[in-house]
């Protein structure tokens, strides 16, 4: 957070210059282009208060899991720097294809034991 405060023009926190904000981090993992930017900071302008995943939730640029997604990224690099959380990212997919590979043998398994079973049915 120390280097959020330090990232100021005339005194107020300016989220164009930190590598780490929402937008640059969106523009930078080419999820969003420059003008959904754009527009989703006009947005931000005209309803005050407004975040800027909100404004490109709303006018339908970003779905929410892959704002949630990014946030989270964004909180592993702020927290542990971006070569560190990209170490963890790596091992969270290598543990999410292992569970979905292990999901998708048991239910082979699982259709295979039916099939079995209905074949023993039928002969007895």
């Amino acid at each position: 957070m120390s280097e959020k405060r330090n990232i100021k023009h005339n005194g107020i926190y300016d989220a164009s210059k930190d590598p780490t904000s929402l937008g640059n981090l969106l523009l930078k993992m080419q999820v969003i282009n420059k003008d959904q930017l754009d527009r989703a900071c006009l947005y931000q302008k005209e309803n005050k208060n407004s975040l800027l995943g909100e404004a490109l939730v709303r006018l339908g640029v970003l779905e929410s899991e892959v704002l949630a997604a990014v946030i989270d990224e964004q909180q592993l690099i702020r927290s542990h720097g971006p070569e560190r959380s990209r170490v963890i990212l790596e091992r969270a997919a290598k543990a999410t294809v292992s569970t979905v590979t292990v999901s998708n043998t048991l239910e082979t398994l699982g259709d295979l034991v039916l099939r079995v079973h209905g074949i023993l049915n039928k002969h007895s």
